[in-house]
């Protein structure tokens, strides 16, 4: 893992997931049994990539989060997103 990757997940878990937690009441950043940070592969037309987030509620998944870079636009990470369901 390099430490851009590190980095990443770092951010994701203390940023992201609390964003969500206070949102919605879940998920919990603590809750690694139902929270998986950058590890499902997911097989794309281009290739395999993983989401940066899927939680799980009782084994299925529930909802895929994909965070961009302030850089980045919204379309850029809807379209990334989307390209994991399709």
């Amino acid at each position: 893992m390099t430490s851009n990757q590190r980095s990443e997940i770092s951010y994701l878990i203390q940023n992201i997931l609390p964003l969500f937690s206070s949102q919605l009441g879940f998920p919990s950043p603590e809750d690694e049994e139902n929270i998986k940070i950058d590890q499902i592969p997911i097989r794309i037309a281009s290739g395999v990539k993983k989401p940066d987030i899927i939680y799980y509620w009782e084994g299925i998944p529930v909802f895929l989060i994909e965070a961009k870079r302030d850089n980045k636009s919204e379309e850029d990470a809807k379209d990334q997103a989307l390209s994991y369901i399709r």
